[in-house]
């Protein structure tokens, strides 16, 4: 009844709310449902986090109502707007349909929208103006996340070897919606991952520059506030509000909260024990931050850990907490009065490297033209005058409407001088074309 109320209120705000949802496995604590029917689960596969479900086979029906059952459960008795995926690139299924356009069927048919977690870069997931594909309204594309942080920090370890962070890397995922396109991919041993997609609306793909998975797969727990410089942060923040892609924003990061978001568990006996055990050894030879002392990685089980990991509200009344929520709510109140409808058409912008720097240009119907130039490193010289894909339309100028850096005054931190910018440091500045003589 909690739940109910809590989506009951959010919808008085004008939120909408998405469940994140588990259909690819069920994990090693409370799950009994292979003693009331063995058929429940396949017998020679496994996913990386427990038994992988029979979704084939002689005794499949049931199995699949299992799932479509509970889609439906969520969405009818909690009103909830949409659904979250997990991994679904875990989920193999042989049969036609494929679980997922099933799923997303009862979805659609309530009027609500899926969003899946699926590493493979497959536009089959998605929906598609044939009917084809499973019909997937949006995918995290995580390809964007791991540019940018590549980009802002040079560290590529784990399954950061695959990018390179360079600014053609960060222009060409911008212009496309995900890296991997059908490339070899390093961890598939060379195999290509990924297809085309600069056919699909932006719609279908979510950024971020952090999230549950990206912070808590670290030892430490560390956002990517804590890795990297304040004003690198706000660039990066800025750059993720104001893409043509949907941006998802991890809780705290719109402050760039102080607290980790640390890997925390609660298991009884000795399942507890083994999840710490194995915590500690994932980091000795792999993963993020490898190499770390055991004794050094947080222990999941511990209260402590669950404690330090809780949001310190206090913040959001601190420097430099307090600009960086400013700066969020400056960039969302732009995707509220014109980022938005015909603006994030692919024909209506476009994207180009610029050396240290890149840019994005749009030329949405009825607004101003208006040009997003970004160095996630500084040290970048634009100029704009000189830059036939960059200059202002005829009889106008570029006026400064946002800047990331943390100053007082809106061309603070970037000097603006006859359509040149010099990026002191890294930043995200937002031009907008207004008629020569004309004052905001």
């Amino acid at each position: 009844h909690e739940l109910r109320a809590l989506v009951d209120a959010a919808h008085a705000c004008g939120l909408a709310v998405i469940l994140d949802v588990v259909y690819n496995h069920l994990g090693p604590d409370g799950n009994y449902l292979g003693r009331f029917a063995r058929g429940y689960f396949a017998a020679d596969r496994h996913t990386p986090w427990g038994q992988a479900f029979a979704l084939t086979g002689r005794d499949r029906q049931p199995v699949r109502d299992f799932f479509l059952a509970n889609a439906a459960y969520w969405i009818d008795e909690f009103r909830f707007d949409g659904l979250r995926l997990d991994a679904t690139h875990a989920i193999v299924d042989e049969s036609d349909p494929h679980l997922l356009t099933e799923i997303t069927a009862v979805a659609h048919a309530r009027n609500a929208f899926v969003i899946a977690e699926d590493e493979r870069n497959a536009s089959s997931v998605l929906r598609r103006e044939d009917g084809a594909g499973h019909q997937v309204d949006a995918v995290w594309a995580d390809d964007f996340h791991h540019q940018v942080r590549v980009a802002l920090t040079g560290v590529q370890e784990s399954y950061f070897k695959s990018y390179r962070g360079s600014t053609g890397d960060v222009v060409r995922t911008l212009e496309q919606g995900w890296f991997y396109t059908g490339q070899p991919f390093p961890p598939w041993q060379g195999r290509p991952r990924g297809d085309r997609c600069r056919h699909l609306p932006t719609s279908a793909f979510v950024y971020a520059i952090e999230n549950h998975d990206q912070v808590g797969n670290r030892a430490l727990g560390e956002r990517l506030e804590h890795l990297i410089g304040i004003a690198a942060f706000r660039a990066a923040s800025a750059l993720l509000c104001l893409s043509p892609y949907p941006p998802l924003i991890f809780m705290g990061q719109e402050w760039a909260a102080s607290t980790p978001f640390l890997f925390f568990s609660d298991h009884a006996g000795e399942l507890g024990r083994m999840i710490s055990q194995q915590r500690q050894r994932e980091f000795a030879t792999a993963g993020l931050n490898q190499g770390i002392r055991a004794d050094a990685v947080p222990d999941p089980q511990s209260p402590e850990t669950f404690q330090r990991s809780k949001l310190v509200w206090e913040e959001l009344g601190q420097f430099p907490h307090g600009s960086v929520l400013s700066l969020y709510g400056e960039c969302l109140q732009h995707r509220r009065t014109w980022l938005r409808g015909a603006a994030l058409a692919r024909q209506h912008w476009t994207a180009v490297a610029l050396g240290r720097a890149f840019a994005i240009r749009y030329s949405p119907p009825g607004e101003p033209v208006r040009l997003l130039v970004c160095s996630l490193h500084g040290d970048a010289k634009v100029a704009c005058g000189a830059d036939e894909r960059l200059q202002p339309p005829a009889g106008t100028c570029w006026r400064t409407q946002l800047d990331s850096r943390p100053m007082a005054g809106r061309t603070a931190g970037v000097s603006v001088a006859v359509n040149v910018l010099v990026f002191d440091q890294p930043a995200t500045v937002l031009l907008v074309a207004r008629p020569n003589g004309a004052v905001d």
